[in-house]
């Protein structure tokens, strides 16, 4: 009888053994959840706060494309009077050449 309360106890312990280790498995999960959950808040408020600042954002972006064609045009316009100028100095200088040849 006393070796069977013995093998019981042993039993027992090794039972309880198990589920200390269970519960300190399960407390490291929990702790472990935690911080993910913390991590999951702290970027939900971050992308919360970037969501509200697409408006804004869109809008900057809108108005630099607008900035960016205005400048595009006034460069396309400046292209075609250098152009313009090369031309008239071309046919400036043709005819300073044909001048300074007739007067030779």
């Amino acid at each position: 009888a006393r070796e069977g309360k013995m093998s019981e106890m042993k039993r027992q312990d090794a039972q309880l053994d198990q589920l200390r280790h269970r519960c300190d498995a399960l407390e490291k999960e929990k702790d472990d959840m935690a911080d993910q959950l913390a991590y999951t808040v702290t970027m939900h408020k971050k992308l919360a706060s970037e969501a509200q600042n697409m408006p804004v954002i869109i809008a900057e972006a809108a108005n630099l494309k607008k900035r960016l064609a205005v400048a595009l045009e006034i460069l396309g316009a400046k292209e075609e009077e250098l152009d313009d100028l090369r031309q008239t100095i071309a046919s400036m200088k043709e005819i300073y050449q044909t001048e300074l040849s007739k007067g030779a």
